[in-house]
């Protein structure tokens, strides 16, 4: 006799031989309208410009690691000075 592995699922049955849910059903395609395509059109074409920036966020990524090094630096004076 073949020794099946379980998969715990949330359904109903519980469990299932193979690793995905046959009665989970599939979600719905997301659908972008026409507008949403003319509007992601022209933010990219603003951004080719050079008019517009869409990452903002990408410039203060590393603002953690000057105060980071510090930390680091008393901590180690700590572990020097006990």
């Amino acid at each position: 006799m073949t020794q099946f592995t379980r998969y715990v699922c949330t359904c109903p049955m519980g469990w299932h031989p193979y690793p995905y849910c046959p009665y989970r059903q599939q979600l719905e395609p997301q659908h972008i309208t026409p507008g949403q395509w003319r509007a992601a059109g022209i933010l990219l074409q603003l951004e080719r410009e050079g008019k517009l920036d869409l990452t903002p966020l990408r410039r203060p990524m590393f603002w953690w690691v000057p105060r980071a090094l510090l930390v680091l630096a008393v901590f180690i004076a700590l572990v020097i000075l006990i």
